[in-house]
């Protein structure tokens, strides 16, 4: 998988909160980095809450390096 894109799902999914809205946002832009790179705009289209959209926001912390590394 494209370093990119492994790291855009783990922040698609370290988002947290419901899951249908991160599936729509998937489904809408195709891939994860297309999805987190639509901005809060297209995260909010997708039904993201507040929350989850200042954790997409959100540079990548030390548990998100773990996974990588993993």
């Amino acid at each position: 998988m494209d370093p990119r894109e492994a790291i855009a799902l783990l922040r698609l999914v370290a988002t947290g909160g419901a899951t249908r809205p991160r599936r729509v946002l998937l489904d809408t832009h195709g891939t994860a980095a297309a999805a987190l790179a639509a901005g809060s705009r297209g995260w909010r289209a997708a039904g993201l809450i507040e929350a989850q959209c200042r954790a997409m926001q959100a540079p990548a912390d030390e548990s998100l390096r773990r996974t990588l590394g993993w």
